[in-house]
């Protein structure tokens, strides 16, 4: 399991992420969840199966020249695109992916945030408005404006101790990684140990 949060302004979006995963065969380790389009000022970020996430960026990476408002319009078939070649069951439960950066269609910072569910073939797709919180409870995520990297680390404890009440034996914690994406410019940097 993982944890993923999302705040947006109009000129500024913060994603966060941990780095701890693993595969059930070579153990848990240090492992990206958090994938670049650099040339469109835009993160992918998930939550889940980390292979699934890779899959969806693969998917989504040869779209040469795309910006944000195209890679949302394509993540639906995508993502259903990678369900289907899912043929290992990478996704097993729940996924969750969201797509951050500078949308030219709304003139400002957007989030997109897609809840999945392959045992009942269920996609829901969700405005990030003002944020996104997983796991979380309810007020987590609440600031006025956008979170200092102290209140996401804080945060982030507490949302490592709750993937690990919803499942003990999966892999969470590690390194927490922080995007900031404005129009134009994307800065990631990795905030404390969790």
């Amino acid at each position: 399991m993982s944890i993923l949060g999302c705040w947006v302004a109009p000129t500024k979006v913060i994603v966060h992420v941990d780095t701890l995963g693993g595969n059930g065969l070579a153990g848990a380790g240090g492992i990206s969840k958090l994938f670049t389009f650099a040339h469109a000022s835009t993160v992918l970020a998930g939550r889940g199966n980390v292979a699934f996430l890779g899959m969806v960026f693969m998917l989504l990476q040869p779209r040469v020249g795309l910006g944000f408002d195209d890679l949302e319009d394509e993540m639906p078939a995508t993502l259903q695109a990678a369900i289907d070649l899912d043929t290992k069951a990478l996704m097993r439960g729940p996924q969750n992916v969201l797509l951050a950066g500078y949308s030219r269609r709304h003139e400002r910072m957007v989030a997109r945030y897609w809840e999945l569910d392959s045992s009942i073939g269920r996609i829901a797709k969700h405005l990030v408005e003002p944020a996104v919180i997983a796991p979380g409870r309810g007020g987590d995520g609440a600031f006025r404006g956008l979170p200092t990297f102290q209140d996401v680390a804080a945060l982030a404890r507490r949302q490592v101790a709750y993937a690990r009440e919803e499942q003990p034996d999966w892999p969470v914690g590690g390194e927490l990684i922080c995007a900031e994406i404005a129009r134009g410019t994307m800065t990631i940097s990795t905030v404390c140990t969790l």
